[in-house]
């Protein structure tokens, strides 16, 4: 399935981009992160999530690919749950605007078991929500508000 989100964040191209590559920002601004681990290849970020009156702790692996653009950044994810696996790939490409960041994201997703079960378009504003609320995070973490958006 394919997932295409776009967000207005008010800071730079570059502070944006640098800052999505930082393993303590990503834990900070991920809704429901508690962890991130890069002292290997994959990163593994971990959560403890709740969707759709299901709770569960998950572990996803994420691999940033070899630099293309500037203006953007290529990635790779798998994870594996109790409501089934889901794996991907992706790009995040960042287009300056006057008031901040236009983040594009594009990418593909295949799921299997409850996943897949949910539907194309649950998983779509699932996806969106969450990139919108981690740029909202990211935008408080850097003193335009008060983290942790609930």
């Amino acid at each position: 399935m394919k997932i295409e989100t776009t967000s207005l964040v008010s800071l730079a191209p570059a502070l944006v981009r640098e800052r999505l590559r930082d393993p303590a920002v990503l834990e900070a601004i991920l809704p429901a992160c508690i962890g991130v681990v890069v002292d290997r290849a994959p990163w593994v970020l971990s959560f403890d999530a709740a969707f759709m009156g299901f709770h569960e702790r998950f572990d996803v692996e994420v691999g940033l690919q070899a630099e293309t653009r500037a203006s953007s950044m290529r990635l790779c994810f798998a994870a594996m749950t109790r409501l089934g696996r889901a794996s991907g790939d992706g790009e995040v490409c960042f287009e300056p605007e006057s008031s901040g960041t236009r983040v594009h994201v594009y990418g593909n997703m295949a799921c299997t078991g409850l996943l897949f079960a949910l539907g194309e378009a649950v998983l779509r504003n699932a996806a969106a929500e969450i990139v919108r609320r981690a740029l909202k995070n990211l935008e408080k973490r850097e003193g335009l508000g008060a983290l942790g958006e609930p």
